[in-house]
Order: structure tokens, then sequence, then C-alpha cells
């Protein structure tokens, strides 16, 4: 996966004597103009009632915890929005979903985090580009998504895809160099985790070996700081969950997977020892664990936990020793001659009081407006206005489907939502993945990474880069400038 966007709404009626303080949006019905559909660009195309800056990409100088410089990683995934000292202080953490060498920054995945203050509705970097340190846990591999935890102010980030083999780890010396042992792990296989960060002092501190190794790709934690939720990207993927012993503390704990058919206890307890965690996907799957087709982001409220699910092309049960009773219901379809083809995913919802899961949004195209097309769902953000539940998706389109990667909003309480229920927010530059969507504290800025965009977009969308968007309505509120209806900044 590659990941993430934010964005921050906010309607209010201003007189021209008064300037109003705006909070969240309330629209009737769609919360802003809608961007128009388009395949001709070159950049993106974002609504007209916003606009974005630039605040990294990976052509900028990145520090390493000795002081020495690097050109940034690639492949901006996760973004979390940390707060600093005051409500126009923070910091920005971005994950780097790459695994190649860097002897300045670390060879494998990576990190960066940088202070920021907001100044005239504009976040601006007020310090150097810091690289993560993962070389105190023995590195990491194509940091995807992640999770930020406030009460112990810690990033967990997650890895994706681990190799097989500390041969395709190496990858002929344009990898992970260092294949040696880690904690009594061989090296491919101390890749694949979920990697506590402390993003103060920019280093990992440990990892999480009690959340299992798999290709890890979001978390979502309880209120109570126990239950923790993780998804899996990979064809086919499971659903797992881990009951911590103590809050906030993800060392000790039963780790669980997922099955949708037994109506009587919808977990499965799975063993905790190292070398069954190695290979728990495999392990889950033999005691019966219901498989999905790439797991990707989530977002929960007070009662749903919403899932991202990409979806796959082809997936060949007989080739992976698997048979159809072991996939969820709403794929029953779509396996035929022993083979899944569903190549449009879906948004999925977990009820955190029943455990059942269920379809929200089939990917496809609207019935109503044809330029708008939903599949391969992947980076998720969500936020609450006025009694409202907002999602915003990202997309991560697989070979072979059709239109370009594009954002979405959509209004969670809709009971049955098509794809007609969509708004569209951005279409991505050519070639990128648009994921890492998160919102700043206020709800003002929404920031969002395009990845891996096609080297022939004009700058900066021929790389890898951070953007904060804002509505273009912060001009005629500022210092006490006449109102508009729709204000977001």
């Amino acid at each position: 996966m590659k990941k993430y966007f934010l964005i921050t709404l906010f309607i209010g009626a201003c007189s021209v004597l008064t300037q109003a303080q705006i909070t969240l949006f309330q629209p009737t019905s769609a919360p802003f103009k809608e961007a128009p559909y388009s395949n001709t660009h070159k950049g993106v195309v974002l609504s007209e009632e916003f606009e974005f800056y630039n605040l990294f990409d990976q052509t900028d100088t990145v520090s390493n915890n000795k002081g020495q410089l690097s050109v940034s990683k690639s492949n901006h995934d996760y973004i979390a929005f940390i707060p600093g000292s005051s409500k126009k202080k923070a910091f920005l953490f971005v994950s780097h979903e790459c695994n190649d060498s860097n002897s300045t920054l670390g060879d494998g995945g990576g990190a960066t985090i940088f202070p920021m203050e907001k100044k005239d509705f504009l976040w601006k970097r007020t310090g150097k580009f810091n690289a993560i340190d993962f070389n105190t846990v023995g590195g990491t591999y194509d940091n995807c998504g992640g999770l930020y935890i406030a009460k112990t102010k810690r990033v967990l980030t997650a890895e994706e895809y681990p190799p097989e083999s500390n041969e395709k780890l190496y990858k002929k010396g344009r990898g992970t160099r260092d294949t040696s042992i880690v904690n009594g792990l061989k090296r491919n296989e101390n890749m694949g985790w979920m990697t506590e960060v402390d993003p103060f002092t920019h280093q990992a501190t440990k990892k999480l070996y009690a959340l299992g190794r798999y290709s890890h790709e979001s978390a979502w934690l309880s209120k109570d700081g126990k239950s923790m939720y993780l998804t899996d990207d990979n064809a086919p993927s499971v659903l797992f969950k881990f009951i911590a012993d103590h809050p906030y503390s993800f060392d000790k704990g039963i780790l669980y997977a997922y099955d949708q058919y037994n109506e009587t206890n919808h977990w499965i307890a799975l063993p905790g020892e190292l070398d069954s965690l190695v290979i728990i996907r495999n392990i889950a799957i033999r005691k019966g664990a219901t498989l999905f087709a790439r797991m990707e982001w989530m977002t929960g409220t007070e009662d749903q936990l919403f899932m991202t699910e990409t979806g796959t092309q082809s997936l060949g049960l007989i080739k992976h020793g698997l048979q159809k009773t072991h996939f969820a219901k709403h794929l029953q379809s779509k396996i035929t001659n022993d083979t899944l083809f569903y190549p449009d995913g879906a948004l999925l919802a977990l009820d955190l009081k029943t455990d059942r899961v269920v379809v929200r949004l089939s990917g496809g195209r609207a019935a109503k407006d044809t330029s708008k097309y939903f599949n391969n769902p992947d980076a998720l953000t969500s936020f609450r206005s006025n009694g409202r539940t907002w999602l915003i998706i990202c997309e991560d389109q697989i070979e072979g489907t059709p239109t370009s990667n594009e954002v979405w909003w959509l209004d969670a309480g809709i009971a049955h939502p098509t794809v007609d229920s969509l708004y569209r927010f951005l279409v991505a530059a050519p070639g990128a993945e648009t994921t890492g969507v998160c919102l700043s504290a206020d709800k003002k800025t929404l920031f969002l990474n395009i990845q891996h965009p096609s080297p022939d977009n004009p700058p900066p969308f021929n790389r890898s880069c951070t953007l904060a968007i804002r509505s273009r309505s912060w001009k005629a509120t500022y210092k006490g400038g006449q109102g508009v209806s729709v204000s977001f900044w």
C-alpha cells in the first residue's frame, strides 16, 4: 500500500462587520463543490474550493541522529500529525514504503519527522527534516501505515511484505546489506512487524513481536488501550486483533484471528511463541481464519470499525492451497473455477458490538454519474462534525483497473451508500497513489501524500511529496475580511 491525505472543513456565516468563529462545516447536501474528473491532467485536480502547498518531498535533505545529511527516502506513505507545545505547533511524521540501501539514513524502510508552526493559516516547517533511526531494532522493511498513540506519545509504524529469504532482503547489495542474525531471528524474519518509535528522540524503541509477523498495513486501538485491530495487506489476508494484558503495553497479550462463520465466537486465539508468530498468518489460516483480499487501512467510531479492502486481480486457490469456504461471505460469488477475481475491492465495516463484518460500499462504476468509478480503496481516515461522521477514502489502483486514483468523501451515516453517494475531492497526479490522509488537530488542514507518481509529471508531482490542503476561503475571512458561506482553512 501507499497512503495519506487529510482535510479541514469549516462552515460558518460571517457578516461584513464580524469575523465568525468558524467550526466544522454544516452541509445540507454536498460538503463542497466536487472536483471534475480528468484523465489528461499532469498534476492533481482538486476541488476549486481548496488549494495545496508542498511541505516535503523526496528531493529534500534529511539529517540522521549523527547530523549526517542525505537526500530523503522516497515513497511517502503514512502521516501522523503530532501536537506540539501549543495549538500552533506540531510535528509531522511521514513513513517511507521502501527497501533500498542508504548508508546515511539506514538500509530498508524509513521515516522522517519535522517540526512545524502555523502562521496566517499556513503550516511552515521550523526545523530540520530528521530521519528515524531504525538500526536500533535491526532495520525495517517497507514502512507503510501506522498508528500514533497520544497516551504514550509513540508511533507504531507498520512493516509490509517481509521478504521470504535473506537473499531477497539483500537484493544483490541494493537492499538491506547486513543479513546477520538479530534478536535470535534471521534478518529477513526480523522484518514484517509493528515497530514502536519515539518520535521525539527520532529512534525506534522496539519491535512488537506479540502482534505477529505478516504484511502489516494499519492498526486501530480501542479507547481503553487494550484491544488493537490489525490489517494484513496480502492476498489472501487475515484480520487480526490483539488484546493486551495491560493498557497501552503491547509486549504481552493474546493475538486473535477473525472467523466470520463462527456465530458463537468470531475470534480464534493464536499461539504466542516467537516461532509461531513468525508465520502467524499461515497458522491462522490452518485454524480456520476467514480470508479477505488485501485488507488496508482502518478508522473507527464508537461502534464501528471501517476497513478498506483493495481487492485482487486474480488469486488462484489451488496454487495457494486454499479452499473457497475459507473466504469471506462477500467474496464467495467472486470465486469461479478456483480463482478469486475481485479487482475493485470494497469498504467494509466491523460492528464492534456484534463482531460482524459487512460490506458498506462495493467498488464499481456509479449508476447516475458514470464518471465516478470507486475501486481499490486504501488509505482512510474519519472525523465527526455536527453529528455526522465523514470518511475520507484514498485509492491505490491495481493494474488493469480503470480511471485515475482519486480521493473521495462519504457520509458514513448513509444507510445504504452507493458509488453515487461519494464526493470527488481530488484526482491524483498520473501514476500516483494517494495515501497518508490525516487532519490537523484543529481540522483546518488536510495532509496527503502523493506516492510514486510518474517521473514525466511536472514538479512537484514527478516525485513523492507531502501536501497540505486548505480552503481558499481563508483569504476572505483573513484579518476581518467579509466572510463566505463555506470555509475550510
